[in-house]
């Protein structure tokens, strides 16, 4: 997502996170879009664990 310049710049981290797409956690509806949309059909997951700490540790200064 796209944020304001203005608000990134007053941010005080700005991390991504990743994501994943559980199938089974999934109503019809959710997957059609996700493969549809993403192309993806099973389950994939990229969780950037690394930048989950590096944020929690910018948020606690």
């Amino acid at each position: 997502a796209n944020f304001p310049e203005d608000l990134l710049n007053k941010a005080k981290s700005v991390k991504h996170f990743g994501g994943e797409f559980i199938f089974k956690k999934m109503n019809f509806m959710e997957k059609a879009i996700v493969k549809k949309i993403v192309k993806v059909s099973s389950d994939k997951s990229d969780i950037k664990h690394e930048n989950i700490k590096q944020f929690a540790i910018e948020m606690q200064k």
